[in-house]
C-alpha cells in the first residue's frame, strides 16, 4: 500500500512543503516485478536495509527467468510502482538475467553493492 505523507513535524492544517511517498513492508515482500514490456521477471523475496542509516539498500528478487534458484539484488530506485500493485523494473529482462547474483556472503560487501548499483545505472549513495 502506498501512503502519501506530509513531512515530519508539520502541524495539522499547515500547507505541506512537499509530499513523500512511503511504502509498507507488506506491500513489497511477495509483490510481482514486471519488465518494461509488462512481463513478470520475478517477485520481491526480501529487503536489505543498511542498519547504520536505515536506508533500503536492495530489494532481493527471486523467480527471475534464466536464473534458476539464484537471487538478484536490485537498488530501490530501479523499481517503480504501477497502478496494478506490481513493480516495474527499469531494465529489460535480458539484462536482469545477467545481473550479479545475491547471496548471504555478499550482503555486507561494499564493492559488490557498488557493482550492483552501477550495473543498474545508479551511483551508490556512499560515493556521493
Amino acid at each position: 500500500m502506498i501512503m502519501d505523507r506530509c513531512p515530519i513535524g508539520q502541524k495539522k492544517g499547515e500547507q505541506p512543503l512537499e509530499t513523500t511517498k512511503t511504502y509498507e513492508y507488506t506491500g513489497f515482500v511477495g509483490a510481482e516485478v514486471q519488465s518494461r514490456e509488462g512481463e513478470g521477471p520475478g517477485r520481491i523475496n526480501d529487503l536489505l536495509i543498511d542498519s547504520s542509516d536505515g536506508h533500503l539498500v536492495f530489494q532481493i528478487l527471486s523467480d527471475v527467468p534464466g536464473r534458476g534458484d539464484s537471487l538478484v539484488a536490485v537498488p530501490f530506485g530501479s523499481l517503480a510502482r504501477n497502478d496494478k500493485n506490481a513493480f516495474v523494473l527499469n531494465i529489460d529482462k535480458e539484462k536482469l538475467a545477467t545481473a550479479p547474483s545475491f547471496d548471504e556472503w555478499t550482503m555486507d560487501n561494499r564493492k559488490y553493492a557498488g557493482d550492483v548499483y552501477r550495473f543498474f545505472g545508479f551511483r551508490p549513495n556512499w560515493e556521493e
